[in-house]
């Protein structure tokens, strides 16, 4: 009889798969040592790389997922909350076991990363084609006592530790093809606690929403304020939120205009895609003259207004405007009789599957080609992407040809590399996910 040599998580609905060195269930407890010790290094290293930016901001990613060799885990810390995330309901114990890990690891304080006092799951969007399920333990029903076939036969030795956590926390996870009992996982904390946040409402309202909820149950939404900083700027968030609602894959091009201050100050500039307005501010803090925020949603936009009401003091006397439009379809309402010296476009992933790659093109295309016929004289245009299926030279080439067609000319190109938080791997071209490119100083021909 032949005893396996590698217990692994799988899931046909998802790409991502895990596994273990093991020899059968006598090795389990050794070589569950061996992979915890094996993992304690690779932290260990992480953090070291990380210690630079510790110096700069409190706000960084700590596991950087496939790039960091742990596939299918994000865990960003901001300020003294770490977001956890976890793309693939094969990787739910694995993941967690990874997060206690990590959490004691950081006992050290020789380290330099402190434990957090909260950490909050929060639920990836689309998880492959599994969604998030739990259902509660019933001690009674005997029927469903061993876990879901996706993490039955997850060895006891590697079972994520999970001191002081709730009696809800240890639910057992299912698969979404359960009904009934079930309910979609939502953002829970791991570990701490939480202020409620107070928000102002109609009392009326508020006294019908509290009645409905003491009818169906239903629970206060979790709401976590944090304060990150960068570079002295100091910048609310709320969570849980889209990456932290600040995008720390975008740090890079917020480090590059913060250091070259020309290319904002006194310029009129235009933010699209703005999202909560980090970059906004950070063009405001390098002396821009204004800054137009234009984004799809009205929900980040107001999170960017209630920002810029908190923030006491303000560099400069920058106007900042907000338009709420569909910039794939409304763009020219917006660039209509306006001219700016530094314009950003910042979309969001373009290409969810294979078969959007050529959309993707053509959006990329509208957008470059509107801004550039806004830009001013000796002006910069920045084009980001975080479109993983499309590489860094297609973009290039796809904006150089605009700038050829229509005439333009430019003096620098740029292209900024992703910060120590989110490395990059030669073998694994998928995690090099996030473009910026620069173009200094373009003229019209």
């Amino acid at each position: 009889m032949v005893e396996p040599f590698l217990h692994g998580k799988f899931s046909d609905r998802d790409r991502n798969l895990f596994g273990h060195w093991s020899r059968g269930n006598s090795g389990d407890t050794i070589f569950a040592l061996f992979f915890q010790r094996k993992n304690s290094r690779k932290f260990n290293l992480r953090f070291t790389k990380r210690n630079e930016l510790r110096k700069t901001t409190n706000a960084y990613r700590i596991l950087h997922g496939e790039n960091d060799f742990f596939p299918g885990v994000t865990i960003d810390r901001l300020n003294s909350t770490w977001v956890v995330r976890i793309y693939s309901s094969s990787l739910l114990a694995y993941g967690r076991w990874l997060v206690w890990n990590l959490y004691d690891i950081c006992k050290n304080y020789k380290l330099g990363e402190p434990q957090p006092k909260r950490i909050l799951f929060d639920p990836a969007e689309k998880i492959g084609d599994d969604k998030l399920i739990f259902r509660r333990h019933n001690p009674k029903d005997t029927s469903t006592t061993s876990l879901s076939s996706e993490i039955s036969d997850f060895p006891l030795s590697l079972a994520p530790s999970t001191p002081n956590l709730k009696a809800e926390e240890n639910n057992i996870l299912l698969k979404s093809n359960l009904y009934n009992t079930t309910k979609r996982i939502e953002e829970r904390l791991w570990r701490g606690k939480y202020e409620p946040i107070k928000m102002k409402t109609d009392p009326t309202k508020d006294s019908q929403k509290s009645i409905k909820r003491k009818d169906n149950s239903e629970k206060e939404p979790l709401r976590i304020r944090e304060t990150i900083q960068l570079y002295g700027i100091r910048f609310p968030v709320e969570l849980p939120g889209q990456k932290g609602g600040i995008f720390l894959d975008l740090r890079n091009l917020r480090r590059f205009l913060l250091e070259k201050k020309e290319l904002s100050k006194d310029k009129n500039c235009l933010h699209l895609f703005s999202h909560t307005g980090l970059t906004s501010i950070c063009m405001e803090v390098a002396g821009a003259n204004s800054v137009l925020s234009a984004d799809g949603s009205k929900q980040a936009l107001d999170s960017f207004q209630r920002v810029l009401s908190l923030r006491k003091k303000r560099e400069n006397d920058c106007k900042h405007k907000f338009v709420q439009k569909n910039l794939f379809q409304e763009l020219e309402d917006i660039l209509k009789d306006k001219t700016f010296g530094l314009i950003v476009i910042d979309p969001p992933n373009l290409t969810p599957d294979a078969k959007s790659k050529q959309n993707a093109f053509r959006s990329y295309s509208y957008l470059f080609g509107s801004c550039l016929a806004s830009l001013e004289e000796s002006g910069t245009i920045i084009l980001c992407s975080c479109s993983g299926r499309i590489r860094s030279e297609e973009l290039e080439s796809l904006a150089q040809n605009i700038l050829k067609t229509k005439g333009w000319t430019f003096e620098r190109f740029t292209s900024l590399k992703p910060e120590a938080d989110h490395p990059i791997r030669k073998n694994f071209p998928e995690g090099n996910y996030f473009k910026v490119h620069i173009y200094e100083n373009c003229k019209k021909n």
